[in-house]
């Protein structure tokens, strides 16, 4: 039997677009003001991952206080019909519940198009338009469903005049290149950001210097590394930017990096903690001043875990620090 919380997420998706059924004018309001075009072959996708994030911790939150009575036994479900059938929208409410983080991950998602412009990329973004890709309909096995979902997503890119799609996520990636294909004809180029970067390093018209001087050590996430076989670039990059040090974690890293945990959140948020708890020590072995992740759902993990923790050890984007080292403090 399907627990609930995932019918939850699934009803999300296919009926609002997102799992947590937030509206597309939510969703694109970090890129208001900042110039993007609407149109254009290659845009800057999202994937709605990065928005998602700072409304997590209430909904998590409102989850634990319901305990055994609550998410697990159905009444929190129960309870979103009900508002949505008397008319009151439950994604509304949880926005209201939260908007602490919102201003850092709005800021995460302008870092990527002030990076991408910096290394001479012509970016448009589809706003309200923006589907979510379907992963959680896909990891949670959601097979026909997302097979409908693909074609609606894939409909949405070819209306859109899209050609060349610049991921920043690495589920969103891996269903563009590993899964589309088995449902639907996608003919549309797909790149990470990082190869978007390292190939502008090649033709040699990028200078990266950081304003500062730290270590870093590079948490490689599962979809990315192990899936994609995306290692290489994100230390190419690095090892470009001066000021950084890079220590890896021995052996796990690359193709044998270790899970952060997250995808336990839903239904094991306390072996969720232990995953995290030994993923963050091997990475604070290595002594590195810096954790540096390339996946929102990473990021939100050890940074949620690494607050007020003492560990003398921050997780951050990559993003953030290759916006550093191109733009400085300015």
């Amino acid at each position: 039997m399907t627990p609930d919380p995932i019918l939850l997420i699934r009803d999300n998706i296919l009926e609002r677009g997102n799992p947590l059924g937030l509206p597309g004018e939510e969703l694109c309001r970090w890129a208001k003001g900042i110039g993007i075009p609407q149109t254009g072959e290659t845009i800057l996708y999202t994937g709605c991952e990065y928005q998602l994030l700072p409304y997590l911790p209430s909904l998590l939150e409102l989850a634990e206080k319901m305990g055994p009575f609550g998410l697990k036994s159905g009444i929190f479900v129960g309870a979103a019909k009900a508002l949505g059938r008397i008319g009151l929208d439950p994604a509304r409410l949880l926005t209201s519940l939260t908007t602490r983080d919102k201003e850092l991950y709005d800021g995460l998602l302008q870092g990527f198009v002030r990076v991408l412009r910096g290394v001479g990329v012509d970016l448009s973004y589809l706003y309200e338009d923006e589907p979510y890709a379907g992963g959680l309909l896909y990891e949670f096995g959601f097979l026909e469903e997302l097979a409908a979902h693909a074609q609606r997503v894939y409909d949405i890119f070819k209306r859109r005049g899209v050609k060349r799609i610049i991921t920043i996520s690495p589920h969103s990636m891996e269903l563009f290149r590993k899964v589309y294909p088995l449902y639907v004809d996608f003919d549309l180029t797909v790149l990470h950001y990082t190869q978007v970067i390292e190939e502008a390093l090649q033709d040699g018209n990028l200078n990266l210097t950081l304003p500062f001087k730290t270590t870093v050590t590079i948490h490689d996430p599962c979809h990315l590394a192990r899936d994609l076989g995306i290692i290489e670039e994100p230390r190419s990059i690095l090892q470009a930017v001066e000021g950084i040090d890079i220590k890896e974690v021995e052996p796990a890293h690359g193709r044998w990096t270790g899970c952060c945990g997250a995808p336990l959140e839903v239904l094991l948020p306390q072996i969720r903690g232990l995953v995290a708890q030994r993923r963050l020590e091997e990475l604070k072995g290595t002594g590195a001043e810096l954790i540096l992740t390339l996946c929102p759902f990473c990021y939100f993990n050890f940074r949620r875990d690494l607050q007020g923790s003492g560990a003398g050890v921050e997780a951050k984007d990559l993003i953030e620090i290759l916006d550093e080292a191109i733009h400085g403090n300015g």
